[in-house]
């Protein structure tokens, strides 16, 4: 498995990624009505990607570091098949609670991270959260944060083994009419020692 940055050839893949993963994950907590139709994927993953204009081969450490400061990387499998889909860029604190204001010079954030059902606990999403870090230091970030699903305790597992930690700010959100609350987390990066 590689992971790499994500083409326009990669979105169909992605959407249905999303769809599975999405339903893999919240599908107890949220109304089964609200299953995710393979046509909003792949709205939703064109709106939440920015997608270069780079060859699928360009390794993440050789990525374009545009104004814009996204990225989108893939898992890929030796045999071509999209495993594990993150999406990086500057943190939006709109609608998060006043007390704590990051700033996007500062700060960025995971928007969205999907392995696929099959590969969850094979490294696929170790290596994609190590590939968006490692991507968000080169992009000039200094923290990252991401905001999860109070009771999704597999992912907040996850996020606090890859170095996240939750950081006091919670709110809630509404996903098909249902109330979900998240927490945010929030990974530091080390500071260098003194000269």
């Amino acid at each position: 498995m590689r992971v790499r940055i994500m083409t326009e050839a990669d979105v169909e893949a992605v959407a249905g990624l999303y769809a599975r993963s999405w339903w893999f994950a919240y599908g107890g907590m949220v109304p089964a009505a609200s299953a995710v139709p393979a046509v909003s994927a792949v709205s939703a993953v064109s709106a939440v990607s920015v997608i270069p204009a780079v060859p699928a081969a360009t390794p993440v450490e050789r990525m374009p570091t545009d104004r814009t400061r996204r990225v989108d990387l893939v898992a890929e499998e030796p045999d071509g098949r999209v495993t594990g889909w993150v999406s990086l860029g500057p943190y939006d604190d709109k609608g998060e609670p006043a007390r704590a204001t990051p700033t996007p010079d500062v700060d960025g954030a995971v928007h969205t991270l999907y392995v696929d059902p099959d590969r969850i606990g094979t490294g696929t999403g170790r290596a994609l959260m190590a590939s968006a870090l490692t991507s968000a230091s080169a992009l000039g970030f200094h923290r990252v944060r991401l905001w999860v699903v109070r009771d999704n305790h597999r992912a907040r597992r996850f996020y606090e083994a890859a170095g996240f930690h939750a950081d006091g700010a919670r709110t809630q959100v509404r996903v098909a009419g249902a109330p979900l609350a998240v927490v945010r987390c929030t990974y530091t990066y080390p500071s260098p020692p003194p000269p």
